[in-house]
């Protein structure tokens, strides 16, 4: 089968169903095109993110870290780390909202990603969107050659890598073994066109290169070559040490003042580890590149970003973007020292940090590595790999020029130079299977039907239905034990309900699609979607109703958080169901009307015509053991209300809940019964016992007669 047809069969499985896809292939097979032309073209909304920041620049995207906030650490399926991260695990409403919206995951050069860092974006997707699939039921698109850089881990995180997965490849990912992915490889090189380079290139990728080929290979090394630097030839390098001998020699040619940058370190950190140049130095002219993402808002800059510095002075240091021209001011980073460990005992995983390393994030960049190379392409380029340490590198070197004639050896290349790693030999055989338009026409037509079941199927709605009424429970029975207990006993019959009717209809749609040659669109079935939408949304009607009766309010500040959020997740999937059964009771179901009104729906933008009530902020309180006189207890959390207001703080600084509530059950009749309620203490007492007591007061008098 052509790349072509590879490729058009790769856009069919993304774009027309729900399966995940490893698209695969030679470097220059078009894979980077393929994405390109993806993102522009593609219905579906996508999340594009990629292992390292230049790979994630070059796709477009943003880093997998820092789209789902990850530790750099290993991560464990089951553990959590001591000492979590806040910013690990607190994400924003616009972050949720993306997560819980896309429909695609995009994660490129995913040889580099290692299978810890797969089930720890497995572990996020599945706490915002559907916990009890794999990734959350988010179709993934994993695109890049095993045959190229590995994925690296240091030594702090292998002892708990090699104790919890099999290899360290994506592919070994604990989520992905649950997942029922395609792989598809594209053999047609569109970045070299001449057939003998593309013959070595093989070669030196399977890991059959013989005596013939190492002679003709090395035909291009050329001894002692040194171009101008106008002749537009970049070196690559095995090791970084290789690469800071080049700089160094290019630096001292530059006319400017050198300046020196030292290093802050605290604690314990080996020099063997130091990420950067521990005195660096810096001319005004000198090509550098970014060794760190920034952390700050703006973003500016990235790790593998390339610039020139144009200004050192007392007022700082600017470097140019060679890509924008934007001038950026760069300061001093910090990078840890952490070290890695299991806690047999609490199964969790803890992280020290050793030593603090403080520099500029900057290196001279007249050479650079292999591995910062990935996903680059030169017309022209010096190659010294004789040094190469691992799986996939040298192809990767060689595979980044267009021509042979382009491409010059440092030095001649030995065998030992190409390995390739035999785990990736077993898994690139094991998924080596062959889909026609037959096959993937069966495809397109699951993921139809999946679509249509899946807006019948009420498990995650009820799922956030319950989250909400546990938190009922918890924090509000004292107040209203009566209108909680009624909405959870309505809405456990309605979702038993819904749940018996949904499945049912979902078993009818299977019969009605699997009887007739049009599938999903033929009259009959069609005509039964617009009733069943009709049914389901007037029942999600009732649901919307039980709903508006609860509170939304705490005096906690925290419970009251947490409880919005939950509302938040339970609004969000009631609302694309609604403006799904709206839509297609009066159209006729297709995939792309459908993923736009998800999409839509999901972050907020298309909402509902119809009228629902709205949820009320705080409900009339109920007579109960705890609250006996709800009446004064309604009139005090008026009081308290107002209060706020008025001082512009919120109601639990005024008093709990928990005080008004001993108030309302006790009615104090001085200040000393009043000092006996839990919460009032003499500033309070001074501040507003008179207002308090007048209104206990005022109650008694009005209700004397039930006080008796």
């Amino acid at each position: 089968m052509e790349t072509n047809e590879h490729l058009e069969l790769a856009r069919r499985i993304v774009e027309n169903t729900g399966k995940s896809l490893f698209l695969t292939g030679k470097a220059g097979t078009g894979k980077t095109t393929f994405l390109k032309e993806l993102r522009t073209t593609s219905r579906k909304r996508m999340i594009v993110t990629a292992p390292t920041g230049i790979a994630a620049i070059n796709a477009g995207g943003v880093t997998l870290h820092s789209f789902f906030q990850l530790d750099f650490g290993p991560y464990v399926p089951g553990m959590q780390r001591e000492g979590n991260n806040r910013r690990s695990h607190s994400f924003s409403k616009e972050k949720i909202r993306l997560i819980r919206g896309m429909d695609l995951l995009v994660i490129d050069e995913v040889s580099m990603v290692r299978a810890d860092v797969l089930d720890g974006v497995d572990a996020v997707l599945r706490r915002f969107r559907d916990r009890t699939l794999p990734f959350g039921g988010v179709q993934l698109l994993l695109i890049g050659d095993l045959h190229q850089l590995p994925p690296v881990v240091g030594p702090a995180e292998r002892e708990v890598i090699n104790a919890n997965y099999r290899t360290p490849y994506f592919f070994d990912s604990h989520a992905l073994g649950e997942l029922d992915y395609i792989t598809i490889e594209l053999t047609q090189i569109f970045r070299q066109s001449d057939p003998e380079f593309i013959e070595l290139l093989n070669a030196v990728r399977n890991n059959s290169m013989n005596r013939e080929s190492f002679q003709r290979l090395n035909k291009r090394y050329i001894a002692n070559f040194n171009p101008r630097d106008d002749e537009g030839y970049i070196r690559l390098t095995t090791h970084n040490n290789l690469a800071n001998e080049i700089n160094d020699r290019r630096m001292a040619a530059l006319p400017t003042e050198s300046h020196y940058f030292e290093a802050k370190v605290d604690g314990n950190f080996p020099e063997s580890s130091y990420p950067a140049a521990r005195t660096l130095e810096l001319k005004e002219g000198a090509q550098v590149m970014f060794i760190k993402n920034d952390s700050g808002i703006d973003r500016q800059y990235f790790n593998g970003m390339l610039g020139r510095v144009t200004q050192i002075d007392e007022d700082g240091l600017i470097v140019t973007s060679n890509d924008t021209g934007a001038q950026i001011g760069v300061e001093p980073v910090e990078w840890e020292n952490v070290k890695f460990e299991v806690n047999e005992e609490t199964k969790e995983i803890s992280e020290k940090v050793d030593g603090v390393f403080r520099q500029l994030p900057l290196r001279p960049a007249w050479a650079i590595t292999i591995h910062k190379s990935q996903g680059l392409t030169f017309d022209r380029a010096i190659i010294d790999a004789t040094l190469s340490f691992s799986h996939g590198q040298t192809y990767v070197a060689l595979s980044r020029c267009r021509t042979l004639a382009g491409l010059v050896l440092e030095r001649p290349l030995p065998a030992s130079a190409i390995i390739n790693d035999s785990e990736v030999e077993v898994f690139v055989k094991t998924r080596q299977r062959q889909f026609d338009d037959t096959s993937i026409d069966g495809m397109e037509k699951a993921y139809r039907l999946a679509l249509i079941k899946g807006m019948f199927q009420f498990r995650p709605l009820f799922g956030a239905v319950e989250g909400i009424l546990r938190m009922m429970k918890e924090n509000f029975m004292n107040l209203y034990p009566s209108l909680i207990n009624d909405v959870s006993e309505k809405t456990e019959k309605l979702r038993d309900s819904l749940q018996e009717v949904g499945d049912k209809f979902c078993r009818q749609i299977d019969a009605l699609s699997c009887n007739d040659e049009d599938g999903v669109d033929n009259p009959r079935l069609q005509q039964r979607i617009k009733d069943a939408c009709a049914y389901f949304g007037n029942e999600l009607g009732k649901l919307h109703q039980l709903m508006a009766l609860l509170p939304t309010t705490h005096d906690n500040r925290k419970t009251e958080k947490k409880l919005t959020e939950r509302f938040e997740i339970y609004e969000t999937l009631e609302a694309v169901k609604k403006v799904l059964y709206e839509t297609f009771i009066e159209e006729e179901f297709t995939t792309a009307r459908y993923l736009d009104i998800k999409a839509h729906a999901a972050f907020g933008k298309l909402k509902s015509t119809k009228k629902q009530p709205s949820r009320q902020k705080e409900k009339a309180s109920e007579v109960s053991e705890d609250n006996p006189h709800p009446i004064l207890l309604d009139t005090l959390l008026a009081w308290r209300r107002e209060k706020s207001r008025e001082m512009d703080v919120p109601a639990y600084v005024i008093m709990t809940n928990k005080t008004l509530m001993g108030i309302s059950k006790y009615l104090p009749s001085d200040e000393e019964d009043l000092l006996m309620i839990p919460g009032i203490g003499k500033t309070t007492l001074k501040r507003v016992g008179t207002e308090i007591l007048k209104m206990v007061e005022e109650y008694k008098k009005k209700f004397h007669k039930t006080l008796k």
